[in-house]
């Protein structure tokens, strides 16, 4: 699975608008308030808390909406398609700072 990450407040805001063929997960961070104004494909959203629990999930999210979970740290989003999604109650690992082969964690 491709996974790009959105850190900076331009990447947040401008998320997949523009990305026509992004075949991955985009992850938002910090971030607990999207929209999807001036997309043109529907999206899969899940909100995840500070702890890596996802407190809320949608699916096929239309464009022209806002979504926000104030007890969000991150949203993870991609196009939407009928493959699995996450849904409330799964855990997702970010771990800042990380580098493959890195072992000193």
């Amino acid at each position: 699975m491709r996974i790009l990450l959105a850190s900076t407040m331009r990447t947040r805001l401008i998320g997949l608008i523009g990305m026509r063929d992004f075949d991955g997960v985009l992850v938002l961070v910090p971030c607990n308030d999207i929209h999807t104004f001036a997309m043109k494909r529907v999206l899969d959203i899940a909100f995840v808390a500070q702890d890596g629990t996802v407190i809320e999930a949608h699916r096929a999210v239309p464009p022209n909406r806002r979504l926000r979970n104030r007890k969000a740290t991150a949203t993870l989003e991609r196009f939407a398609d009928d493959g699995e999604w996450y849904v409330p109650g799964d855990c997702i690992e970010i771990i800042k700072g990380s580098v493959l082969g890195d072992n000193s964690q």
